[in-house]
C-alpha cells in the first residue's frame, strides 16, 4: 500500500506523487475534517495497515498541522501497490496536547486523543472519496480495535464499496439497520426483549379479524428476520401488552377488557402457545417484565389506582399457576412504575403525586415480604418527579434514572439494601429544553445506559448516554439516537452485547411541533463507546 499524494498540509512519505494519467486508478481519497480549533494547530496523522488489528504497529503515513479551511485539514490519496492489495485499514488521529500523535493508537487511548478508524476493500478500477470527521464527542473514547468512534459511539469500522456509491462519510458507519416501520397503527407501545442471541419484537396491529399482537425475530446485526406470528387479541379492544423471556421461552401479557397471559414456546415464530385469563387482575401498568430464573415480575392492578407486583410461576406445561401470589405496595396516586430483578430481589419504583410529586421504591425479596420501603431514593437532589429502575448486574445493586425538577435527567446508584452509592449524576444537558421519560438498562459489563426524550413537540428525539458502572460518571455524553422521535414515553429498549434495540411509537424524522406519531418503529443501534 502506498500514499500517492496529499493536499492541504498533509505530508506524505518520501516525495510521493499523484496517481497516473490515463485510466481512473483504484484509489481512496481520505478527506479529513476536525472539530479541534484550527488555531491550536494540533497535529493530525493518517496511518495505513492491511488490518485494523495491526494499525498500532505502523508509523504514520502522513501528518499535518493546521487547516486548509475552517474545520478541514485536507485530503490524502491511498492506492494499492499491486493487484494483491485487496483491502486496507487506516486510522486518522489528532491530539490536543503536545505529546506525539502516534500515541493515540495505543490501548487504552490517551484522554486527549481523538481517533477514527476505517477498514475497506478496494473497488477495482474506481476512485472512492471518504470523509473522516475528528469530533470532540470522541475525545478519549476507547473503542475495540475492530470499531471506531462516531459521535461518541463505538460502531463497526468496516465499510463496503457499495456503501460509498454516493456519499461515504461517518453516516455509513452508524451501527444497526435504519428504522423500520412495524405498522402505521398507533395502538399500544411496542415491546422488545432479548431472547437468547436475538431480540423478539411484539407490536399491536389491526387485521382482518380485529386487533392482534404481532411477533417477529430481530437479529442484532441484520434487523428483522423470519416470519411474523399473529395472535388475536380476544376480549375487546387491545389496550396494552408486555413481553418477557426466560432465554428459552417467551411470556406475553395482553390487556383488553380482560387480562390474559400467554406462554410461547419453540424457536419461532411460529410458536406453540397457550393462553390463560389472569384472575383477579385487569390492568397492566408500569414498565418491565423481568425474569428471576423462577418467576416473572410484572406490575398489575385489580382496578385502576391499586397496583400490585404480580409474579407468574414457571409452569409451562400447565398454565393453572398463572397468578400464584401478589404483593400490594401502593394504594393511590401511583404513577410511572417500573419493576426490575437484581439477581437477588425484585424492585419496584413509582411516583406518588400527592401535593408535590415524590419518588418511592420497594424491594420485594423472593419470600413474598416487602422488606424495604424507601421514600424518595434520590439523595441530595430534591424534586424527583418520576424514575425508572434497573439492575446494575453487580452484587444486587440498582441503577435508577429519573427526571428531577427543572426537567433534568439524573442517574443514581443504590446497594442491595437501597442505600445510595455516591451522589447522583446529571445526564441531560442544560440546554433549556424539557427532558423527561427516562429509562435505564445495563450492559453485561455493568455500564448503565440512560435514555430520555428532550423537547416540547408532540414527538421528540430520544437521547442515549453511557455511564461508568463503578464511578457513576458519564463516559459517553447524551446524544440523539438517529431517526428515533418518540411520542411522550411510548418507547422500550433492551440490549444484546453492544447492540441496543429500540421500539417506539412516533416518527423517524424531525417533525413539525404539532405533528403526531405516524406508526410503530424498531431500530438497532450501537452501545455508546467509553472506557
Amino acid at each position: 500500500m502506498r500514499m500517492v499524494g496529499a493536499t492541504g498540509g498533509l505530508l506524505g512519505l518520501g516525495g510521493l506523487i499523484g496517481a497516473g494519467a490515463c485510466a481512473a486508478p483504484t484509489a481512496i481519497t481520505v478527506d479529513i475534517y476536525t472539530e479541534v480549533a484550527c488555531e491550536v494547530e494540533a497535529e493530525v496523522s493518517l496511518t495505513v495497515s492491511p488490518e485494523l488489528a495491526t494499525l498500532a504497529e505502523q508509523a504514520p503515513s502522513a501528518t499535518s498541522r493546521g487547516c486548509l479551511s475552517a474545520g478541514r485539514v485536507g485530503d490524502v490519496v491511498i492506492a494499492p501497490v499491486d493487484q494483491n492489495d485487496k483491502q486496507l485499514a487506516y486510522a486518522v488521529a489528532t491530539r490536543r496536547e503536545a505529546a506525539p500523535v502516534e500515541g493515540c493508537l495505543e490501548t487504552p487511548i490517551p484522554a486527549d486523543c481523538i481517533l477514527a478508524r476505517r477498514k475497506l476493500r478496494f473497488s477495482p478500477g474506481e476512485a472512492l472519496r471518504m470523509r473522516v470527521d475528528l469530533r470532540d464527542a470522541c475525545l478519549g473514547v476507547d473503542c475495540p480495535a475492530e470499531q471506531t468512534c462516531v459521535k461518541g459511539y463505538c460502531v463497526s469500522a468496516e465499510v463496503s464499496p457499495e456503501q460509498c456509491a454516493t456519499t461515504c462519510d461517518e453516516g455509513v458507519l452508524v451501527g444497526g439497520e435504519p428504522p423500520v416501520r412495524l405498522t402505521s397503527d398507533v395502538l399500544s407501545t411496542p415491546q422488545v426483549v432479548a431472547h437468547g442471541e436475538r431480540f423478539v419484537v411484539a407490536w399491536a396491529a389491526r387485521g382482518e379479524n380485529g386487533e392482534a399482537i404481532v411477533l417477529r425475530g430481530l437479529d442484532p446485526q441484520f434487523g428483522l428476520r423470519g416470519p411474523e406470528e399473529t395472535l388475536a387479541a380476544e376480549g375487546g379492544a387491545l389496550k396494552a401488552h408486555r413481553l418477557g423471556s426466560t432465554g428459552e421461552r417467551l411470556g406475553l401479557f395482553v390487556m383488553t377488557e380482560e387480562l390474559r397471559y400467554m406462554t410461547l414456546a419453540g424457536e419461532g415464530p411460529p410458536f406453540a402457545w397457550s393462553a390463560q385469563e389472569v384472575e383477579g387482575m385487569r390492568v397492566l401498568v408500569g414498565r418491565g417484565m423481568p425474569w428471576s430464573g423462577r418467576v416473572y415480575g410484572t406490575l398489575l392492578q385489580a382496578e385502576p389506582g391499586v397496583p400490585a407486583p404480580q409474579v407468574v410461576e414457571k409452569d409451562w406445561d400447565a398454565v393453572e399457576g398463572v397468578a400464584p401470589e401478589s404483593r400490594q405496595f401502593c394504594q393511590d396516586d401511583c404513577n410511572f412504575m417500573s419493576v426490575a430483578w437484581s439477581g437477588q430481589a425484585f424492585g419496584a419504583a413509582f411516583s406518588v403525586e400527592f401535593n408535590t410529586p415524590s419518588c418511592w421504591w420497594v424491594l420485594l425479596p423472593g419470600d413474598g415480604e416487602v422488606r424495604v420501603d424507601v421514600r424518595s431514593p434520590v439523595s441530595g437532589v430534591p424534586g424527583c418527579v418520576r424514575g425508572h429502575l434497573a439492575s446494575l448486574r453487580s452484587e444486587g445493586r440498582w441503577s435508577y434514572a429519573y427526571e428531577a425538577s427543572g426537567a433534568r435527567i439524573f442517574h443514581a446508584r443504590y446497594d442491595v439494601y437501597g442505600n445510595a452509592i455516591g451522589e447522583p449524576t446529571q445526564v441531560s444537558r442544560d440546554d433549556g429544553l424539557r427532558s423527561g421519560h427516562a429509562r435505564t438498562i445495563t450492559t453485561a459489563e455493568g455500564a448503565p445506559l440512560v435514555f430520555f426524550t428532550s423537547g416540547s413537540s408532540e414527538v421528540n428525539p430520544l437521547f442515549m448516554a453511557r455511564l461508568d458502572g463503578e464511578s457513576g460518571a458519564v463516559v459517553a455524553p447524551a446524544m440523539p439516537v438517529d431517526g428515533v422521535f418518540v411520542e411522550e414515553d411510548r418507547y422500550e429498549v433492551d440490549l444484546i452485547g453492544d447492540r441496543v434495540a429500540v421500539v417506539w411509537l412516533g416518527r423517524t424524522e424531525a417533525p413539525a411541533v404539532d405533528a403526531p406519531a405516524d406508526g410503530a418503529y424498531v431500530r438497532v443501534v450501537a452501545v455508546p463507546g467509553g472506557p
